[in-house]
């Protein structure tokens, strides 16, 4: 077996980087804004939801698409033509509204071998996280449901029960999409949530899989299915939406999701019902994302949720490796062994080779690494199996510096790295053993004995053993990084979620990378969590915010680590909280501590909204008094403010910078009672003396010790400089600006919306680019009657009311399009501004035509008429971060000519 590895990633933002900054028509943005002209509409419990879609459809301005009636959401899902959130917010029944939103799957990068599995094996992560000691202890996920909202189940799987319905693993479930090519096609549910893709089989094997080698996180839960995605990457929230109350009405005590969007707010669509579901009692996981990358504020929109859990990934501590037989004899005993290992390129099939170690000491570093350090008596190597320790300096050194010896095939034994395949362009066979096998054989070899191998016994198995990981139990490098922009703290905690097997359509196994593997895992957690304790029917609604309190604050801290590590170092630096929550989970805390704490975050705010002030309650459920100790651990800051330009930095522009608030924290004795609880008061001052201007982010733990051994944490986050001053220009420099087709609107400010394609500069339309430094909550596009002045300006704007004519659209398709085809593309698939949380841009310096937000306007208004010819002003406005809607000053506002629509000639 080889390991390749792939990433299940949600979608990269940014392409490549123009040739120049000439803008051309045919460029491609690569920002799309992800809406279509549907609308998911919340109205409060008991309203009359006949007299709401009555009053909707009236004049033909909407079509019913779905009706919400359930104890955590109600409401309507509408295709329309003739409303925006503005209009549909001010009807006295809608509580609020959202327009519907794209929702991606993680794609797959590198494709990884497909293995069948025939024998049994020693791989598992679970040491590192606690949930080894749970399965020790019996604690196994009985009597727990877990629905997964993701591609299906292969239910037919070996690991996955065989079968589906009430007798087996997968009890039951629905496809809300069917196997065809919805969205591009038509919907077509049934109640056979089948997985056709693998992702969702993936996710459910590390929930709840079993065979005699491998065990999930909770092998004896209960799962439920529900198939969102068809053979299309694409669904839409409304769809998860509908797909949570299904979960959340058949009685499931957790639901978990490993897919998403870009976002950064809590109170969209997806988010608010998930949120709500939690409110009731179930446990809700949801991926942070793997946009890593990117840097801080780029969080996932489904788990920016309140109540909802967002799972950052960690680096596993253990790796699966492909098996062989070692035998170890000394005065006359022989010792054998089932031994892991990694190659590169082909699996090794030698049988009876002995082991010749270069060196017969372990502790010396760099191993052939030049050709003076070889041993003067090396001899001819070509019929041995060289070993060596891996050394700072790389396979090929080591290997090119024993070719004068004859070397054909190395085994290097590991020095605490991480174990990966030994590859180098030369050709040679070789191999990677773990550190403790390489020195086994070392001092047995030494001592007078021999060490043989034999590959070929296992060639033709295809199952794992598990490898010491050195760099594991960090932060993923592509784990998505918070905070949300109104400066929450996500992600909460991590779990495992790099180079993670399990279970894969076709009856196979594969190893996938990701927060979607890390993010099942949780669930499985909380399965077990909920096996020893009970869910919502013993519990009530307040066990999931327990649970949740409980595993963010029983989290352990992770080193800093922004990159994939081979080698593991010490920076001195803690992971922010804002890439790794509170830490890796720990199952065996959460079901043995009797300390718990009512406080799970504490959130800092910026220097504009700084909130200094916390409190926790500590709660001591043991039978005898402990005593408590409270004590500081910052982890790193980070400057987010990027290298060039506005906005913030990607992730390989930042660097870990000492932050340490001034925190004051109970004095004296800190003693709570057998079953009693007490109040710890802490006041904190954000760092000082630190450049606003290269804007700093701190955030950490307060550790909370008890004298009965237990070790629990809050994590903190907070800015150390004013949000609203750093983003007042929340537009990138050199945005937004206007063209048709290739003038600027300062060139030419009349157009005729003409869209044929007798001739490219025959078009004649409005084409608005406009990119982000933060996240905008608000975008709006509205046209007045000629002469109006922003003084005049109220909000929420009314059509007929001050000179307002009514709010621009634009085309669907503008973010994935480079012009509007009449011949293939429909005038009125259009999506009404404003346009709400829309996530920053990545690139902070401006380049034509790429990571940026492209709006076609046809002509056509939010109520579905169309402009007629005359003279207009615009008002072009992005409201800033933490801005108040009805303030004029808390808009950016762009200063764009009044337009003169002409009339169209034939």
């Amino acid at each position: 077996m080889h390991f390749n590895r792939f990433l299940l990633a949600l979608p990269l933002a940014a392409g490549s980087f123009a040739n120049s900054f000439h803008v051309r028509d045919d460029e491609k943005p690569v920002q799309d804004i992800k809406i279509n002209k549907q609308f998911i509409i919340q109205v409060e419990p008991g309203t009359n939801l006949e007299g709401l879609k009555k009053e909707l459809s009236s004049n033909n301005q909407a079509k019913i698409l779905k009706t919400f009636d359930s104890d955590v959401f109600t409401g309507v899902t509408i295709e329309s033509d003739g409303y925006n959130v503005d209009t549909l917010n001010s009807i006295d029944a809608v509580k609020q509204s959202w327009p519907v939103s794209k929702v991606e799957l993680p794609p797959l990068e590198d494709l990884a071998e497909l293995v069948q599995v025939n024998e049994a094996s020693n791989y598992s992560i679970h040491s590192w996280t606690g949930v080894d000691k749970a399965h020790e202890a019996g604690i196994l996920g009985k009597g727990v449901k877990v629905a997964i909202v993701d591609t299906g189940i292969e239910y037919t799987h070996d690991a996955l029960g065989g079968g589906f319905g009430a007798s087996y693993k997968v009890s039951g479930g629905y496809d809300l999409v069917g196997d065809g090519n919805w969205p591009i096609g038509a919907l077509a549910p049934d109640d056979d949530p089948m997985d056709k893709r693998g992702h969702g089989t993936h996710v459910a094997g590390i929930v709840a899989g079993k065979t005699d080698w491998f065990t999930g996180v909770a092998p004896e839960a209960e799962l439920l299915a529900y198939k969102v995605f068809s053979t299309d990457s694409n669904t839409y929230d409304n769809i998860l939406i509908e797909a949570f109350i299904m979960a959340y009405e058949a009685g499931a005590d957790i639901i978990t999701c490993s897919v998403g969007a870009a976002g950064g707010w809590s109170n969209g669509p997806w988010a608010t019902v998930a949120s709500n579901i939690a409110e009731k009692g179930v446990i809700v996981t949801i991926a942070a994302s793997n946009s890593g990358s990117y840097g801080p504020f780029y969080a996932n929109s489904g788990s920016s949720g309140k109540d909802v859990l967002a799972i950052a990934s960690a680096k596993a501590g253990t790796l699966a490796a492909s098996p062989f037989e070692l035998s170890l004899t000394l005065d006359g005993k022989t010792t054998t062994s089932q031994v892991g290992y990694r190659y590169n390129y082909y699996p090794w099939t030698f049988k009876g080779m002995k082991i010749y170690p270069l060196y017969n000491d372990t502790t010396r570093d760099n191993q052939a690494c030049t050709t003076d350090d070889i041993p003067e008596n090396t001899p001819d190597l070509s019929d041995v199996i060289v070993l060596i320790k891996r050394g700072q300096c790389d396979y090929l050194e080591q290997e090119f510096n024993l070719i004068s010896h004859n070397v054909t095939q190395l085994m290097f034994y590991n020095n605490g790295s991480s174990p990966d395949d030994p590859i180098s362009w030369l050709s040679r066979s070789k191999a990677l053993v773990e550190k403790e096998v390489g020195e086994a054989i070392v001092e047995t070899i030494k001592a007078g004995g021999e060490a043989t191998v034999d590959f070929q016994k296992y060639a033709d198995a295809k199952w794992y053993m598990g490898m010491y990981n050195g760099v594991g139990n960090r932060p993923s490098y592509f784990t998505s990084w918070g905070g949300l922009f109104d400066m929450d703290l996500k992600p909460d905690v991590a779990a495992p979620g790099g180079e993670i097997l399990s279970s894969w359509i076709g009856n196979t196994w594969r190893i996938a990378s990701g927060t979607s593997m890390a993010t099942p895992y949780a669930a499985g957690v909380a399965a077990l969590y909920l096996s020893k304790f009970g869910g919502r029917a013993t519990q009530g609604a307040g066990v999931s915010k327990a649970f949740n309190n409980k595993v963010i604050t029983g989290g352990s801290s992770m080193p800093w680590s922004t990159v994939d590590k081979t080698y593991p170092d010490d920076t001195g630096f803690w992971a922010p909280t804002i890439q790794a929550g509170s830490g890796l989970l720990n199952a065996w805390k959460l079901l043995t501590y009797t300390t718990t704490l009512g406080s799970s975050k504490w959130l800092l705010n910026d220097t504009e909204h700084f909130t200094g002030t916390h409190s926790v309650e500590v709660t001591n459920n043991a039978d005898t008094e402990a005593e408590y100790e409270f004590n500081l651990q910052p982890a790193a800051g980070v400057q987010a403010a990027p290298s060039s330009g506005v906005g913030v930095a990607l992730l390989n522009q930042i660097n870990p910078v000492e932050m340490v608030p001034s925190v004051s924290m109970p004095s004296g004795t800190f003693k709570v009672g057998a079953g009693e609880t007490k109040t710890a008061e802490f006041t904190f001052d954000y760092p000082r003396g630190l450049d606003e201007s290269k804007q700093p982010l701190y955030s950490g733990k307060v550790l909370i010790s008890s004298s009965l051994g237990e070790q629990l944490s809050i994590p903190y986050f907070g800015a150390a400089y004013s949000l609203r001053e750093a983003y007042k220009d929340i537009f990138i420099a050199g945005t937004p600006y206007i063209r048709s087709p290739t003038y600027d609107i300062t060139q030419k400010s009349n157009f005729t919306f003409d869209v044929r394609l007798d001739g490219s500069t025959k078009q004649d339309y409005p084409k608005a680019y406009a990119s982000f430094a933060f996240g905008c909550d608000e975008l709006r596009w509205d046209i007045y009657e000629s002469g109006w002045k922003e003084s005049s300006w109220s909000f929420p704007p009314v059509v007929g009311e001050g000179g307002y004519l009514g709010a621009a659209t634009s085309f669907r398709d503008s973010g994935i399009k480079t012009y509007f085809d009449p011949t293939k593309d429909d005038k009125e698939n259009t999506v009404p501004f404003p346009i709400r949380a829309t996530p920053r841009n990545i690139i902070s310096v401006p380049v034509a035509g790429y990571d940026q937000y492209r709006f076609f306007w046809l002509g056509k208004l939010a109520n579905g008429s169309y402009i007629n010819p005359g003279k207009y002003a615009m008002r072009f406005a992005a409201l800033r971060p933490l801005g108040d809607r009805t303030v004029s000053t808390d808009w950016d506002i762009w200063d764009t000519p009044e337009i003169t629509v002409l009339p169209l000639s034939d």
